[in-house]
């Protein structure tokens, strides 16, 4: 039985021919349409059928999309009645041209208005038809609201930080784009604001991943709320924050703004009970002094803030011409420094740790140097602090760590199998869970004995509570390896960590030794090192030793071993190797 050919429920199209709705020739019969009608009424998607401009059929689907009953969507004067108000200029006209002309086979999306005042978008397919000989359009439609909704938050997503909920880099180099552009054309002035908190890694580790994400939650919003609506806070790395002021008047305190912003950072946050305290280094640049390009901006602020924060903690630097060309040099050396391992150019010179008792040599320390191809012998101070920022001394430390395990075996097989190598690791390695794994295999290779290997480490990392710090201090005495604490002086006044952790040996910094022999205040604090370490039964070892003088001292104090020039400065393997053969030439035929 047909559909009746009525307003309410016309017949489907291809009652007089199935070519434009089937693609055959064949006549169409009340069977076909019978076996048709199921399927359509069916249908999960809106179907439709429309001349003239108005609703010839729709299926239930389509009128549950749009909140109306059938009735009343063929009752309807125009199906543009449906596009509301609020889409794109155009919209009306586009839909009117796709209804009267030849349908494009382009998706038409569009806001609709449902029955009930809701908007939704809608997604329509159009495809020529006939129907009782005169041109019409057969669609099909789909409400992608929710699709929207998600593509919306997936978009929003991808450019929001999903711990604090400010813009992430790409938000803010694409913000930073447009800002620039406008300032181009208005000849205004824009600041980049970068901040980093100081020690915010010992926060990490000492309380846990959770807080400090709850630290970071809370300085975020604090940012935001300190600066203007005009201005963009986005967070660009683990601990580091970026504001872009744009519109910056000339006579604007730029060092108002940084001070603002450090005591904002410095407030207290309580956390879990806790009182937390952080503090920020902030480097500023702007446009158009400092750079007209947003990754230059970026790079200037950013080597302004590293500045600060050789400067001393809790402070800002403005960039200067100086700080550019200082960033500049930086890059270079940064970009060599990546491949210097790979090249073969770091090198280890070793300075002789030598026993005030006996005068024999009783130890090497390993010295990192880099030989660069166009500049020569670069010493440690200039790249290990880019090292240490960049995650670069992982792998320099590694090198290191093997390198002189390897050489210490060779020394071992001429003959003096008591020295042993002290190598510095960092505190960027110490707080790595990759530290151990390094170690392991360097005394593999080398088939090295752990207690000939003695790791140096500085006050701060000792005085750390911190879970993998004292997870790596126990699995270093598990394993048998010597711990030292370098520096020794210069550090936190508590001491307790001696007690606590199994350290070996103390070292003397060179600031007292320098003067122990004609300044008595130095000449105490050295004596009194000597004497506590000798009470908590670790050996005392004075660095910096360059006279005679300093050297009589040590010994009237009862130190036990020294390094320094007076006894020879660090040497390549090379240089060692003789000086080797001396020492065992001393020890077989002693004078």
């Amino acid at each position: 039985m047909k559909l009746p050919r009525s307003r309410k429920s016309p017949a489907l199209p291809g009652s007089e021919r199935r070519e434009d709705v089937f693609g055959t020739e064949a006549e169409a019969s009340p069977t076909t349409e019978i076996g048709f009608r199921p399927f359509v009424e069916n249908a999960v998607v809106g179907l439709c059928l429309i001349q003239d401009g108005r609703f010839r059929y729709v299926n239930p689907k389509l009128a549950a999309i749009f909140g109306y009953s059938t009735e009343q969507l063929l009752a309807l004067e125009s199906v543009l009645d449906l596009v509301a108000e609020e889409n794109p200029p155009g919209t009306r006209d586009s839909f009117r041209k796709r209804l009267e002309e030849e349908p494009q086979t382009v998706p038409f999306v569009f806001t609709a208005l449902r029955g009930t005042g809701e908007r939704i978008d809608v997604e329509a397919h159009a495809t020529a038809t006939e129907l009782e000989g005169r041109r019409a359009v057969l669609g099909t439609l789909f409400d992608i609201t929710e699709r929207k909704r998600e593509e919306a938050r997936v978009a929003w997503q991808a450019l929001r930080d999903p711990l604090t909920n400010l813009s992430n880099r790409a938000q803010f180099m694409e913000r930073l784009r447009q800002e620039l552009a406008e300032a181009r054309r208005q000849h205004r002035r824009l600041a980049i604001v970068y901040v980093d908190l100081d020690r915010f890694r010992f926060v990490n580790d000492t309380w846990g991943r959770n807080v400090a994400d709850t630290l970071l939650q809370s300085l975020g919003l604090r940012l935001r709320r300190r600066v203007r609506e005009v201005d963009t806070v986005a967070r660009v790395g683990g601990d580091e924050f970026v504001i872009l002021m744009p519109d910056i008047r000339e006579e604007e305190n730029l060092s108002a703004i940084a001070q603002k912003v450090l005591t904002a950072v410095a407030r207290p946050v309580l956390i879990e009970g806790r009182m937390l305290e952080v503090t920020a280094s902030i480097g500023i640049a702007c446009y158009p002094e400092d750079g007209d390009d947003p990754d230059v901006l970026l790079r200037n602020a950013d080597n302004a803030m590293y500045r600060a924060k050789e400067l001393g903690l809790n402070g800002f630097q403005l960039c200067t011409a100086d700080l550019t060309s200082r960033a500049v040099a930086r890059i270079s050396l940064e970009r060599g420094l990546r491949t210097a391992v790979d090249r073969d150019e770091l090198v280890i010179h070793y300075q002789p740790i030598v026993s005030l008792i006996t005068g024999r040599i009783t130890g090497l320390e390993a010295l990192v140097r880099w030989q660069r191809p166009d500049e020569g012998l670069t010493l440690p101070a200039d790249f290990i602090p880019i090292a240490e920022q960049t995650g670069l001394i992982l792998l320099i430390g590694d090198h290191v760590l093997r390198t002189s395990c390897q050489a210490l075996k060779k020394w071992h097989r001429l003959g003096l199998p008591d020295l042993r190598i002290a190598v510095n690791v960092s505190a960027r390695q110490f707080r790595d869970p990759s530290l151990l794994p390094s170690i392991d295999r360097a005394l593999l290779e080398s088939d090295l004995s752990p207690e000939h290997l003695e790791i140096e480490i500085t006050e701060s990392i000792a005085m750390e509570s911190a879970d993998i710090v004292v997870g790596n201090l126990e699995a270093l005495r598990g394993r048998g390896v010597r711990i030292a604490i370098d520096d020794f002086g210069t550090g936190y006044s508590s001491l307790n960590y001696l007690k606590r952790y199994p350290v070996h040996s103390l070292k003397i910094d060179r600031s007292f030794v320098t003067d122990v022999a004609t300044n008595p205040a130095d000449a105490g604090i050295v004596r009194a090192v000597i004497e506590m370490a000798h009470g908590l039964k670790l050996n005392a070892l004075a660095e910096g030793v360059e006279t005679q003088d300093q050297f009589l001292h040590l010994q009237r104090y009862g130190c036990d071993e020294m390094q320094g020039y007076w006894v020879s400065p660090p040497l390549p393997a090379e240089g060692v190797d003789g000086l080797m053969a001396r020492e065992l030439e001393m020890w077989v035929n002693p004078a």
